[in-house]
């Protein structure tokens, strides 16, 4: 991968897999900035920037990965995938405000899913 990286210096893909190879190497540090690397260069790869924002957020870095997320959000309302973390990720955080906000989301794009349905019961008893 590295040497990829010297030809190919932008590669998104390159760099997210290394990203992910530092991951399993418990090297988060390092990791991160290729995972962010990635994230940047594919702007539409929604994909990237979620697992750029799951590093963050579990590297205590929460403020930064709902930032994150609300960046995908804005140009992908409809994700299921970022609207689960933006909920978690709130809910986890104490903003339970906006973890409603962000399951109530969910529930419009998929309606009767009991999942969903309880998760919000849940954060309306605690909001």
């Amino acid at each position: 991968m590295k040497s990829g990286l010297r030809l190919l210096a932008d590669n998104p893909e390159l760099h997210h897999s290394l990203g992910l190879s530092y991951i399993r190497q418990k090297k988060l540090t390092k990791a991160l900035i290729e995972l962010q690397t990635a994230a940047k260069n594919a702007e539409n790869n929604s994909r990237y920037h979620y697992v750029y924002a799951i590093a963050l957020n579990s590297s205590e870095q929460t403020e930064q990965a709902l930032a994150v997320l609300i960046k995908v959000y804005e140009k992908q309302p409809n994700n299921t995938e970022i609207l689960i973390a933006l909920t978690t990720f709130n809910r986890d955080a104490g903003n339970y405000k906006k973890a409603l906000f962000f399951a109530r989301q969910l529930e419009k794009i998929m309606p009767g899913n009991p999942d969903i349905k309880n998760l919000i019961r849940s954060l309306s008893k605690t909001y």
